[in-house]
């Protein structure tokens, strides 16, 4: 596991889309989240990516990290750096109220596939361009289990639902939304 916090030359980039994917192959036929980032001009990730579909697998180091804050955090990163088939390091954020699940799913599957492109792009399209990256499991996901709920407290409240039903919607919310991450297609 990587024991750094972000750099400040490390490029920090949103995701412009998301979806999923199954397969026998891989991931032991778990459900593995899918994500586009979009890069901009910068060739490095491409030419990452062009890479590691043409040799063997690479190398990756990936790490969960909060922003400092004495409020309640909006976003959570993740630290990536790979050390084959080239040294690169860049970060992901997710903002926290709209991609728990996504965050959750990358947890639970211990991987993600990362693709390139532009918001107009459907993670469908693009899979076949796409590399995964392990997540190994963290001393994080117990932080990440109390974060879960505390943002859909928050989510709930929004909308506006009774403080006493709150309690009851959210373990019921996160079974449902981890019972399609537990999913493992058959052989």
């Amino acid at each position: 596991m990587v024991r750094r916090t972000i750099k400040v030359v490390d490029p920090v980039y949103k995701t412009v889309a998301q979806g999923a994917f199954s397969s026998v192959g891989i991931g032991e036929g778990r459900v593995i989240p899918a994500l586009i980032i979009d890069v901009e001009d910068d060739e490095n990730i491409p030419e990452l990516m062009r890479l590691h579909n043409e040799l063997p697998p690479g190398d990756a180091k990936t790490q969960w990290s909060l922003p400092k804050t004495f409020f309640a955090p909006k976003h959570i990163y993740l630290i990536v750096e790979f050390l084959q088939p080239m040294e690169i390091g860049f970060v992901i954020e997710f903002h926290l109220s709209s991609q728990y699940s996504l965050v959750d799913g990358i947890i639970r599957s211990k991987a993600f596939c990362l693709m390139t492109g532009k918001s107009t792009d459907k993670v469908s399209q693009r899979i076949k361009d796409g590399i995964v990256i392990e997540v190994p499991n963290s001393e994080f996901e117990k932080k990440w289990n109390k974060l879960l709920i505390d943002v859909l407290k928050k989510e709930f409240r929004t909308m506006g639902a009774p403080k006493k039903e709150v309690q009851n919607l959210i373990p019921e919310h996160i079974k449902s939304m981890r019972e399609v991450w537990n999913f493992r297609r058959a052989t």
